[in-house]
């Protein structure tokens, strides 16, 4: 662990006293009280450091009027703490914890050991760890969604020169990502970018699918990228595969704006110019026509 046990309980200590007195009066109860000298000065000003260097809890401390917290509850200032570990550690399992981190029993042990120093209940944890593995996954699915876009319309374009606009650099709100025109007809693309070798799953908002089941000419395309973001393979799942996975409104108070859909190997799928009906040209890029994958 880079960020010490020790400090993580400093910082913990920290915020609970500026909570309820200054800094001044704060600072002499760390340097001479018994129940706080099993920690260092050292360690203390370490830990006072850290938290200057954490936006959420650097506004939250006033620290050179001599003031201590602004008025908000204290377990906030903690979660903001347990958020800033996570995100500085980045474990391994941040990138699968709706997969991995279904209930309170399942935190990881790294977690557990960083709350207990914050002296935050498993709740409390669950709660932060749901929080921030939304921000990261959010962040690295737009970033990944990107890279699959990008790629997808410089190897159409090289295949059809003129034939591709790249759409969603304008707008987000057409419900597709290309605008493609390899002959008489136009194919609105939909591009979801997916990692090979992992569980596939993709995010499909409101707009896209309303798009999808009024627009003749939209297809979903998936873009498989390996760890280098090379394309592997890309291929077109059949529309109505989404159509009998999606959710159901059932009320005209409340509705649905994004899903997530766990794809079945080789569900719906075929080639990307098989699907379109389109002849490959000689140079084109053999993800484009190689058998789609099964896995």
């Amino acid at each position: 662990m880079t960020t010490p046990k020790t400090l993580i309980l400093a910082v913990g200590r920290w915020l609970e006293l500026l909570s309820r007195t200054t800094f001044v009066r704060a600072n002499v109860i760390v340097h001479n009280d018994a129940a706080y000298t099993d920690i260092t000065p050292t360690q203390y000003a370490s830990a006072l450091e850290w938290i200057r260097n954490v936006p959420q809890l650097s506004s939250l401390i006033e620290i050179s009027s001599g003031r201590g917290m602004r008025k908000l509850p204290l377990d906030f200032s903690k979660r903001m703490a347990l958020e800033a570990v996570i995100l500085e550690e980045s474990p391994s399992w941040l990138q699968v914890v709706d997969e991995l981190v279904i209930s309170q029993d399942d935190l990881p042990n790294d977690v557990v050991c960083w709350a207990q120093c914050l002296d935050m209940t498993d709740a409390e944890s669950m709660d932060v760890v749901r929080n921030v593995s939304g921000k990261v996954d959010a962040q690295a699915r737009k970033d990944f969604g990107e890279a699959g876009e990008s790629a997808l319309v410089t190897m159409l374009e090289a295949s059809w020169p003129g034939s591709v606009m790249h759409v969603s650099m304008v707008s987000d709100g057409l419900g597709y990502d290309i605008a493609f025109r390899p002959g008489d007809v136009e194919w609105h693309l939909e591009v979801k970018s997916v990692a090979s070798g992992v569980r596939r799953r993709i995010f499909l908002s409101r707009n896209e699918f309303e798009v999808s089941r009024r627009d003749r000419y939209w297809r979903l395309v998936l873009v498989v990228l390996d760890a280098e973001r090379s394309v592997q393979s890309v291929s077109i799942l059949e529309s109505s595969a989404l159509w009998t996975g999606s959710p159901r409104d059932v009320t005209s108070r409340a509705s649905w704006e994004t899903s997530k859909f766990i794809l079945k190997s080789g569900e719906g799928r075929s080639t990307f110019c098989r699907a379109l009906g389109l002849t490959p040209p000689q140079y084109a890029h053999a993800a484009l026509y190689d058998a789609a994958p099964q896995a």
